[in-house]
């Protein structure tokens, strides 16, 4: 898959036009692993995109042709809404994860908690 790039505001009006409508996306050789661990309950190709030898599978077509960095930009916000605060700032994310977002949020809220 080519890298996708998106730079945008996060106001509400921007989110819920721009990010909201973003599925979640799974390769299919994941697929079974997840699945197993009790992972993935409710997906389906209603609110998800499967990766398929390179392409995209999912019913009614992609939502925004750069659907996957936009989900990936759901996702940041969301684990930083963890600090509990608004974020005020830019963010730059290369190949970003739950496991790396939860770990800015963390070292993002020790620094709010010093002061």
């Amino acid at each position: 898959m080519d890298p996708q790039f998106l730079a945008i505001d996060i106001t509400p009006e921007n989110f819920a036009r721009e990010l909201a409508g973003a599925r979640t996306f799974v390769d299919f050789r994941d697929l079974g692993q997840l699945l197993s661990m009790g992972l993935a309950k409710g997906g389906s190709l209603d609110n998800a995109v499967i990766i398929h030898n390179g392409a995209m599978v999912c019913k009614e077509g992609l939502r925004y042709p750069n659907e996957i960095v936009r989900h990936k930009i759901l996702d940041i916000v969301g684990d930083l809404f963890l600090c509990g605060r608004r974020v005020r700032g830019h963010v730059i994310a290369i190949k970003p994860g739950h496991h790396r977002n939860v770990e800015l949020a963390g070292m993002m809220l020790a620094r709010i908690r010093r002061g």
